[in-house]
């Protein structure tokens, strides 16, 4: 499982604490973790997963990313299959979008 980093595209604010942010990220492994923090996405709890998009690489060996929120709330695991349903082993450009609602 790697750490990877949610590069923000948008933040988008609703009354009261809840907001819409979209990230980018680069996938560095089948499971990678994307934290997000007050600083860097203005959310520190993610309420839902509204989306998320495979932007770049997909091939045989990266078909489908299933998004999942970790117990503790700010983070969330990007896991990554291929077309038979396994864990991807090659990455190569492998980019996402992945939209959540969260609050601060």
């Amino acid at each position: 499982m790697a750490g990877i980093t949610g590069t923000l595209v948008k933040n988008t604010e609703f009354a009261g604490a809840y907001k819409l942010v979209t990230v980018t990220a680069n996938l560095s492994s089948s499971s990678d973790e994307i934290a997000f923090a007050q600083a860097t996405h203005g959310i520190t709890t993610v309420v839902a997963i509204l989306g998320c998009v495979i932007t770049g690489g997909m091939d045989a060996d990266l078909m489908t990313v299933k998004p999942t929120i970790d117990a503790n709330q700010n983070l969330v695991t990007v896991a990554s299959y291929n077309a038979t349903g396994s864990a991807s082993g090659e990455l190569d450009n492998a980019t996402i979008a992945l939209t959540v609602l969260g609050s601060d």
